[in-house]
């Protein structure tokens, strides 16, 4: 599920922000920061850098490597900037 708010830019690798995730109704990032768009923006820049480290170093896909991530994280991200993230890692 995904909560849509303004618009934010992702600070290092301009992901577009438009909805942030959910967890059983309740808006996870918001409620750990106060800032649900900013700091969903910012774990899009950290899952987006190290897929990028996993896929150099372990040769292995992007999808696994974000699935790696976001597990190992305790992330949730929204499946639009997960093939976000796919597409500009096999671009890289």
């Amino acid at each position: 599920m995904a909560r849509p708010c303004l618009k934010t830019i992702s600070p290092r690798h301009g992901f577009v922000v438009e909805a942030v995730p959910t967890i059983s109704g309740c808006d996870w990032y918001e409620y750990l920061t106060g800032d649900a768009p900013a700091h969903y923006a910012a774990v899009l820049d950290c899952t987006y850098e190290m897929t990028l480290d996993l896929v150099a170093a372990n040769a292995i896909t992007p999808a696994a490597a974000v699935a790696q991530v976001m597990k190992d994280e305790h992330w949730k991200v929204l499946p639009t900037h997960v093939k976000a993230i796919i597409k500009r890692v096999e671009e890289d």
